[in-house]
Order: structure tokens, then C-alpha cells, then sequence
């Protein structure tokens, strides 16, 4: 009932639908568009022209998600889904909350958390931000920063481990702009970006322009 709230509140283009809450013997069941053309796994280590228009999908769907002052909370390559028209759906509101509410213990994928967030801390915008620099860095570099299972002092230590851009596409200037700029956003120096969703999203669509 929970989830099936936050989802019609984030209601938007590069979110799942959500089409009913059954009563069902074990509890309420959520009924949700179905979703066929997988995920974003697979793309790890890919140019980024084959996924930079779906990362841009799950930046505008954030930035809706947040205008409505609401957290996602465990953005990770999984949670997004590909429709039928191979457009990016933001898929699992199981650990939204409302941008302030008290952290819960638990929960969530540590590979993609910030260390910032601990049980008992208020939920912030910048635990999506991060989960999406995390996201983002895997998809160019086919791995995480910090791997599967990070230790939580990793993640209070800078700097955070480079992020190295392809020799086949190293002189390509907008790249290098967007490695940039996922390196701020997994430092302690996130919070001087200004906009940060606005600075990812341009720098996707001219590597999408460029294409």
C-alpha cells in the first residue's frame, strides 16, 4: 500500500505504472505495467551512446520524484526497466520516503549508498544523486567504484577510485566532461555542483546529439 502510494505520486513518463492494489490472502498486491525489455545490467561497460538516452530517462524521472519531495532510495541498474518502445522506467519505490522523514534501519543496496546515510539521519536527495553517480560510473567503466560490498570506511575515505575513461573514446571531450563530473558527484564535493541532474542530463543529451 505503501509503495503503490509513492508511485502515483511520482507519477511520470520514466516511472512504472502502477494499474491496481489487489486484496490477496497475504496482504495487498501491487499490479504494475509490464515491463519486457530488461534491464540496465547488461549495459555495464558499454559506449555510452547506447545508454546515455536511458540514463537521461532516469535523471528527468529523479528530478520529478524529487519536486514532489520524495527520495527513490535504491537507484541501481536493476531498478531500471526498459518498456516496450525501449524507453527507460524507473521501476521499485519500495524504500521511498519523503525528502526529510527519519532513515530507517536497513534496506537499500550498499554498493550505490553514500556514507552519509546512516539509520537515524534524514533521508536526502543526495542519497539518489549518489545511487545515480554509482549507476552511471558502472555503466562507463563496467564496474563499481567500490565493488559489490564496500566497507563503510572505503566510503568515508577519499579519493574515490579513478574513474577511467575507455582508450577508444578518451578523446571524446563530452565524455570526459561526464567522467568529471561523476567524480564530484562521488566526493565528499558533491554539494558544490550546482544542479546536478540539470549538469548530468546536458551532458547525456550532447552525447546523444553527437551521435
Amino acid at each position: 500500500e505503501r509503495e503503490s502510494r509513492y508511485l502515483r505520486r511520482a507519477a511520470h513518463a520514466g516511472v512504472v505504472d502502477v494499474i491496481d492494489l489487489l486484496p490477496m490472502q497475504t496482504g495487498p498486491g501491487l499490479v504494475m505495467e509490464h515491463l519486457p525489455g530488461g534491464d540496465l545490467v547488461a549495459l555495464a561497460g558499454s559506449h555510452p551512446t547506447h545508454w546515455a538516452g536511458l540514463v537521461r530517462d532516469v535523471v528527468r524521472a529523479l528530478a520529478y520524484a524529487h519536486s514532489r519531495g520524495l527520495v527513490h532510495g535504491d537507484i541501481k541498474p536493476r531498478n531500471v526497466l526498459l518498456d516496450a518502445g525501449g524507453r527507460a522506467r524507473l521501476i521499485d519505490f519500495g524504500l521511498a520516503c519523503d525528502v526529510g522523514s527519519i532513515r530507517r534501519a536497513g534496506g537499500g543496496t550498499p554498493a550505490y549508498q553514500r556514507a552519509a546515510q546512516c539509520p537515524d539521519t534524514p533521508v536526502d536527495t543526495a542519497d539518489d544523486i549518489h545511487a545515480l553517480a554509482v549507476m552511471t560510473y558502472e555503466l562507463l567503466c563496467g564496474r563499481l567504484p567500490y565493488g559489490v560490498n564496500p566497507d563503510r570506511r572505503a566510503l568515508e575515505t577519499p579519493p574515490v577510485p579513478s574513474l577511467e575513461i575507455c582508450p577508444n573514446y578518451a578523446d571524446e571531450s563530452t565524455l570526459v566532461e561526464l567522467a568529471t563530473l561523476i567524480d564530484l558527484l562521488l566526493t565528499s564535493k558533491a554539494e558544490a555542483c550546482n544542479q546536478p541532474l540539470d549538469a548530468l542530463d546536458a551532458l547525456l543529451a550532447a552525447i546523444i546529439a553527437h551521435d
